[in-house]
């Protein structure tokens, strides 16, 4: 594992620490309260939490991936119902042991094995904590995922943008100083106005954009007619008509495209 992974699952690690911390402080604090008995509050805390925090991450890391996200929800749920009366099971028969042994006593008055109220108030029960777990999980997950999908795409502008460049640079410099060259033969004397529109081209290219997102449209816009101003040395009968709407002053493009 690298220092990079090694960051991530730490930050995962501490996330998740965090949330059941919290989970089990406000819950702790509710029943205790409820019941105006913060002991058995605990207690009941401890055995609850024994069970439903290896069926939240039962749900999220292998009912979810497996059955949800490929559209099998009729599988899913009759595993999620599989896993809730296990999970049902299990809190029956731990509760059952620890009354019996003397270590919660107290906890009598609230033990019904399978009588159909108390298996349902037990799933809801599990189920309200196994939503809200999985609704913060799912959530992040999505906001990372768009995260990264935001990067790519970004990543992605960056290479067609520098390719671009690399491509449209080096062949119209190219051919730029091969007209002034002929131009100079001819001692024109646009060989001044083409030197100085082929500078602006290069500071625009080379120093404006570098490393910029977004440009002003009229910068832009001077490009392109700067570059057609140029291009019109080697196509003299070429007509290019540009048509402005009024107001563009704020309006912001992504550059050379």
């Amino acid at each position: 594992m690298n220092e990079i992974q090694k960051l991530n699952f730490d930050i995962k690690l501490k996330n998740h620490i965090w949330f059941w911390g919290v989970y089990f402080t406000l819950n702790y604090l509710r029943w205790g309260a409820y019941f105006n008995d913060y002991i058995y509050a605990f207690k009941s805390n401890l055995i609850e939490f024994s069970l439903v925090i290896p069926l939240v991450y039962f749900n999220l890391f292998i009912l979810v991936p497996r059955y949800v996200l490929k559209q099998k929800y009729i599988t899913y749920t009759l595993l999620l119902i599989a896993s809730l009366f296990v999970i049902y099971l299990l809190k029956t028969a731990l509760t059952y042991y620890i009354i019996s042994e003397n270590i919660w006593p107290e906890a009598n008055r609230e033990y019904h094995p399978f009588d159909i109220n108390h298996i349902l108030a037990v799933c809801i029960g599990e189920l309200y904590v196994l939503a809200m777990a999985s609704s913060v999980y799912l959530t992040l997950t999505w906001l990372r995922e768009r995260e990264r999908n935001r990067s790519l795409r970004e990543n992605q502008y960056k290479i067609k943008l520098k390719y671009l460049e690399n491509q449209i640079q080096p062949h119209f410099f190219f051919n730029t100083l091969n007209n002034l060259y002929a131009l100079s033969l001819e001692s024109s004397n646009k060989v001044p106005d083409v030197i100085i529109k082929l500078s602006k081209l290069m500071e625009y290219v080379l120093y404006d954009v570098k490393g910029t997102k977004f440009v002003p449209l009229i910068k832009e816009i001077d490009y392109i007619q700067n570059y057609i101003e140029i291009e019109k040395l080697r196509f003299e009968n070429v007509e290019v008509t540009i048509n402005l709407e009024s107001n563009i002053e704020d309006i912001v493009v992504p550059p050379l495209i």
